[in-house]
């Protein structure tokens, strides 16, 4: 059976949605022949962590768990908050490719610094190696770009990156075609796998229950997601002209450093309307999404 080795920042337990992606990846491959091996650190500091995802993995799946290193000097993590751990997965990388024996090799990011990863492994033991960007690296990304040194650095890398990678692989097709169109010169190993979801185990919407109508919000605020529009939104509503509603949140609210949206709603007097649950497991999210009235999406 051939072998596919997973390198990625984003694993059960990691609760980060490029997890999801990921656990997709080592569901299905065995469908196809494939026999799964990941590399991973279990979860990042400042990232959510579920511990019931883990029991979606496929048991067969073989995991090599690389623990963050909260040891390093601060300084240094904070100059490089992903790259510290590549140093202490190289060896590991190594040891599941002498272990498993893998005939291609994925690497999925952001953060895209895990492609360096599959680039030594690739060189080193010469295995053909796939390069997925659930998020563009440098050429086309408007969120977020890098500037200066760290844009120069990042985009050596990622001419190196696709120069090397035997197929490269976005996951909408409009990313496909805005890569090739910006890299015509690696357009011809580009490809497309969109994100899915498994309808299985997806619960039928809820009956409606007397009350306000609920409007939800499930998932992490995060890279640039605002919510204070909204917040405004709601405040600016004459009492009394709409049907009593809650707007109910999941997972972690704080959207930019020092700022949170519990504390952003209690000062416009939204306390009662607008309501922070925090993190709650994937398959409690998945009920919740189910009965609510109305889901709400920030982009």
């Amino acid at each position: 059976m051939p072998g596919a080795l997973l390198l990625t920042y984003h694993f059960p337990p990691s609760a980060a949605s490029g997890t999801f992606r990921l656990l997709g990846f080592a569901q299905h491959l065995p469908r196809h022949g494939y026999k799964v091996s990941v590399v991973a650190p279990p979860s990042l500091p400042w990232e959510p962590v579920d511990a019931s995802l883990s029991a979606r993995v496929p048991p067969e799946t073989v995991v090599y768990s690389v623990d963050y290193p909260i040891g390093y000097p601060k300084a240094l993590r904070w100059l490089t908050p992903y790259g510290v751990w590549l140093w202490k997965a190289r060896r590991t990388v190594a040891r599941a490719i002498r272990e498993q024996k893998p005939d291609v090799i994925l690497t999925s990011g952001p953060p895209h610094v895990v492609h360096l990863l599959g680039w030594e492994a690739s060189r080193r033991f010469g295995v053909p190696w796939v390069v997925d960007c659930r998020d563009p690296w440098v050429t086309t990304t408007d969120v977020l770009p890098p500037k200066g040194l760290q844009k120069i650095y990042e985009s050596f890398w990622e001419r190196r990156v696709f120069a090397r990678a035997d197929a490269i692989v976005s996951n909408a097709p409009h990313a496909r075609a805005k890569l090739a169109e910006a890299l015509p010169r690696w357009a011809a190993k580009m490809h497309a796998i969109p994100n899915g979801y498994d309808p299985d185990i997806f619960p039928p919407p809820a009956v409606r229950t007397p009350g306000p109508v609920r409007i939800l919000h499930a998932g992490q605020l995060y890279v640039g997601r605002d919510p204070r529009p909204i917040l405004d939104a709601v405040a600016g509503i004459p009492g009394g002209s709409v049907p009593p509603f809650r707007l109910e949140f999941l997972g972690r609210t704080q959207y930019a450093p020092g700022a949170d949206l519990a504390t952003e709603a209690q000062s416009r007097g939204l306390s009662e309307t607008i309501v922070c649950r925090g993190q709650v497991t994937y398959r409690q999210t998945l009920d919740e999404m189910a009965s609510a009235d109305v889901l709400l999406l920030m982009d």
